[in-house]
């Protein structure tokens, strides 16, 4: 890849959005190099939630130029055996422990090299990471050697089975569409595994249009999917396929977590609706 289309870095953590940690973790970069651009995705992931962060990354990687290079950090056993990751999966570039953070992408993105980062390689020479903060002073160093062009190859062997979450239990469909809840975004929006194109090979295997379907969510029956937000009744749940091409429930300048009272991993489920029925 060409020198100048890797000079981006996106981070991801779950440090929050007022923490000095991000800033120590910008200052290693900058001082490393101070031509990289640095671009924050988020850093509001919720608090040791892996699952959380591996759903963001996928929506998120492909919105940036290729050859960008994510630094990820969501990381509650630092300090302990497990290894850190540099990743290519497709055009882009992933520095991350070897946790989980990869699991969503690696399902959507064949074309990948993995490798292990070998902290005894003469690379590592003078970095000495404190055990509480890999962050700063093991994967910030790396990305910004990764992002002026090293190859992947001197950071470490080959990875071949890194570390996947089963991030939710799989539910077949049937008659029915099913999945999860994966996150809550700042409007309260609850955000779901089901994308889009398994709902539109689901319509027209049963012949059906969105405004057919129904989504059950906890107790409520939803009838419909609209195309945005300001088409749904104030203050009543609506259902639609949000901007990252997943199935999302939402309230019209309301919040659906608070109204529907669900939390990530709650089950939800498509189907064709049964006019008799009142399902509004």
């Amino acid at each position: 890849m060409e020198q100048d289309t890797k000079r981006t870095v996106a981070l991801l953590t779950d440090f929050g959005p007022d923490s000095w940690y991000v800033g120590a973790m910008k200052g290693t970069l900058l001082r490393i190099d101070p031509d990289l651009s640095l671009v924050d995705i988020t850093h509001s992931v919720s608090p040791y939630r892996i699952a959380e962060a591996s759903f963001i990354l996928l929506s998120v990687y492909r919105a940036f130029a290729p050859g960008t290079v994510f630094l990820c950090v969501v990381d509650p056993t630092v300090g302990s055996e497990r290894r850190g990751l540099v990743a290519r999966m497709g055009d882009y570039y992933f520095v991350l422990p070897d946790n989980g953070l990869l699991s969503d992408l690696l399902q959507h993105e064949p074309d990948c090299e993995i490798r292990y980062l070998d902290e005894e390689l003469p690379l590592f020479e003078g970095i000495d990471p404190c055990p509480t903060f890999h962050g700063r002073d093991l994967f910030a160093p790396v990305t910004a050697l990764l992002a002026q062009g090293r190859p992947l190859k001197s950071f470490g062997p080959l990875c071949t089975q890194p570390v996947e979450l089963m991030l939710f239990e799989p539910l077949p469909d049937d008659e029915a569409l099913s999945g999860n809840v994966v996150l809550i975004d700042s409007f309260g929006n609850l955000i779901t595994d089901i994308r889009a194109a398994r709902i539109a090979k689901y319509c027209r295997e049963y012949g059906v249009q969105r405004s057919d379907l129904v989504v059950e969510v906890g107790r409520e029956r939803i009838l419909g999917l609209l195309s945005s937000y300001h088409e749904g009744m104030p203050g009543r749940p609506l259902a639609l396929i949000g901007s990252n091409d997943y199935l999302e429930l939402a309230v019209n300048r309301g919040d659906a977590h608070k109204l529907l009272k669900l939390e990530a991993g709650a089950k939800v489920t498509l189907s064709v609706a049964d006019r008799s029925r009142d399902d509004v």
